[in-house]
């Protein structure tokens, strides 16, 4: 038996199913990353823009622990997708993640109640381990 555990630095899979709604403007990555939610024992869905999304979560707000979105305007504004949730009493976590993210957009993103920002690139574990951090609130 090796010593070493490949999963050993891994978030334990949640035991009941965390639904998270995804939300990217490309289709691969939408598939991609829905792929890889389920792997990691998480229940996603994906949303290919803020519309979607709204309707989504309007649907059944309850349905879903946590929002995560990427932020490239014009084709998801996540701080827009960010504000429109608390807005509409969304009581999940939301998690912005970005290449494009700056410093003044950190700044909106926590006016407008995210709760964690990540910068691209991001590995996946570092990903995982936010994803099970604001599941656990």
């Amino acid at each position: 038996m090796s010593d070493h555990d490949p999963n050993h630095n891994q978030p334990a899979a949640p035991q009941v199913p965390i639904w998270i709604l995804y939300v990217e403007a490309h289709p691969e990555m939408r598939t991609l990353m829905t792929l890889f939610l389920q792997s990691a024992g998480y229940a996603g869905t994906a949303a290919a823009g803020h519309v979607e999304a709204l309707s989504r979560i309007a649907t059944g707000p309850e349905d879903f622990q946590l929002v995560i979105t990427n932020h490239q305007p014009p084709t998801v504004d996540g701080l827009m997708l960010a504000r429109e949730l608390r807005a509409r009493m969304f009581g999940g976590s939301i998690m912005v993640y970005s290449l494009a993210l700056e410093d003044a957009d950190e700044a909106e993103c926590q006016k407008y109640g995210v709760d964690a920002v990540l910068r691209n690139p991001v590995s996946g574990a570092l990903f995982l381990e936010k994803i099970a951090e604001l599941c656990r609130r």
